[in-house]
C-alpha cells in the first residue's frame, strides 16, 4: 500500500525523491535554475542523501527512517534579518516534536533537544540579491526519527528512541511545514518579538554557565538571552559578548 503523502500549505510544492546528494543542495539548483519563488515556495523531501551536511561542512548521517528535508523560498527581507529565519524555523520543529515527546527545547543556534540530547538540526543557506535583499533562503531540516549516531561531540537521540515509535517521517514534515507557515506569516507581520519571547521561553541553557566554541577561541560565561536580532548574549569575567555564531556546549570547560 503506498504511504499518504504530507499535506502541505497551499503555494507549498512537494518534491518527493528517493535518493539525493543533499537536499539543500538540490534546493540550490532549483534556486539557480530560476524557480519562481513568488508564487510558491518549494519542499525537497529525500528518503536518504547519499552527501548529507550539517552546520559548518559537517558530514550528515542519513539512514533511511529519518526526516531530510529542505524549504526553499523567497524570505522578502535583508541579509541581516536571515539569522531570525534559523531560531523561527527550530521554534517550528520543537513545537512539531513536543506533540510526541516530553522536555523538548531548543538549543542557539537552531537545534532541538530531547531531555538534553539533540534530535534534530538545521542548516541555513542564502543568496543575496543586487538590492541587499535576500534572493532566496534555504532551510535544511534534518530530524532523528528512527535512527540517530553514536559517539557525537553531544549527545544525540531519536523520537523511536525517546519511546515515540510509529510516528512517520511524513507526519513530521507535514507538521514541520504546516507550523513554519504559521510563524513565518507572524513574523512577516508583526517581526522577531513573538518568536523570540517563544523560543527563550523554551531555551536550553538558558541563565547557565556554557560554553561556546568559535573558530579562534573558546568562551566560557552565562548565557542571559537573546538580542533582537537573533544573536546570543553572553556575560563573562571579560564582560558581555554578543555571539552570531559558534558551537555551544553546556556548562565550563
Amino acid at each position: 500500500m503506498t504511504k499518504p503523502l504530507p499535506v502541505l500549505p497551499e503555494a507549498y510544492r512537494l518534491i518527493e525523491l528517493e535518493s539525493v546528494d543533499g537536499t539543500n543542495a538540490e534546493a540550490k539548483r532549483m534556486a539557480a535554475s530560476g524557480a519562481d519563488l513568488t508564487r510558491e515556495s518549494i519542499v525537497v523531501w529525500a528518503k536518504t542523501q547519499t552527501a548529507g551536511r550539517g552546520r559548518r561542512g559537517r558530514e550528515w548521517i542519513s539512514p533511511l527512517g529519518n526526516l531530510y528535508c529542505s524549504l526553499l523560498f523567497d524570505p522578502k527581507c535583508g541579509v541581516g534579518e536571515a539569522g531570525q529565519l534559523g531560531l523561527v524555523a527550530s521554534l517550528a520543529l520543537q513545537r512539531v516534536i513536543s506533540g510526541h515527546a516530553d522536555h523538548v527545547q531548543c538549543k542557539w543556534p537552531n537545534d532541538v533537544l530531547i531531555e538534553g540530547r539533540k534530535v534534530s538540526g538545521l542548516l541555513m543557506e542564502t543568496e543575496a540579491s543586487a538590492a541587499g535583499t535576500l534572493a532566496w533562503l534555504v532551510l535544511g531540516v534534518g530530524v532523528n526519527i528512527a535512527h540517530h549516531p553514536e559517539d557525537t561531540p553531544f549527545p544525540a537521540t531519536s523520537l523511536y528512541a525517546e519511546g515515540t515509535e510509529g510516528i512517520t517521517v511524513a507526519e513530521i514534515l507535514e507538521g514541520f511545514v504546516g507550523e513554519m507557515d504559521r510563524l513565518l506569516s507572524e513574523w512577516r507581520k508583526t517581526g522577531f518579538g513573538a518568536a523570540r519571547a517563544a523560543w527563550l521561553d523554551v531555551a536550553a541553557g538558558l541563565d547557565q554557565k556554557i560554553t561556546v566554541r568559535l573558530p579562534n577561541e573558546t568562551l566560557t560565561g552565562v548565557f542571559t538571552g537573546l538580542d533582537a536580532g537573533g544573536a546570543l548574549i553572553l556575560d563573562s569575567a571579560e564582560g558581555t559578548r554578543t555571539i552570531n555564531s559558534g558551537d555551544v556546549f553546556f556548562g565550563a570547560e
